[in-house]
């Protein structure tokens, strides 16, 4: 299934509260973006490392007004790797995760 995640921050990182595992693709929908959105993918270890990072354009009200929506790809996962994604401030948001 799909993993919701919001939240609303002027100055501090958000992060998912659930680490991603078993597949080698990270699908994230945006359905809201009050900005530009950029979030970075850690794989979990001894001391986490970034993968990638990836910014977001901001969803305009004509955006949702025609139901428009954002999707980004993490590809290329280790399936036996765990992941979880830093969202940095400031960003104001809903998104689904699906693999």
């Amino acid at each position: 299934g799909a993993y919701s995640m919001s939240g609303s921050t002027a100055n501090t990182n958000l992060y998912t509260n659930y680490v991603f595992t078993g597949t080698a693709k990270l699908t994230v929908k945006f359905t809201k973006a009050n900005e530009n959105i950029k979030m970075e993918l850690y794989k979990v270890g001894l001391i986490d490392s970034k993968f990638e990072t990836i910014t977001v354009s901001r969803l305009t009200a004509d955006d949702l007004a025609n139901g428009k929506t954002r999707t980004v790809n993490f590809v290329g996962l280790n399936p036996g790797s765990k992941y979880y994604i830093k969202i940095l401030a400031p960003a104001h948001f809903s998104a689904k995760v699906s693999n």
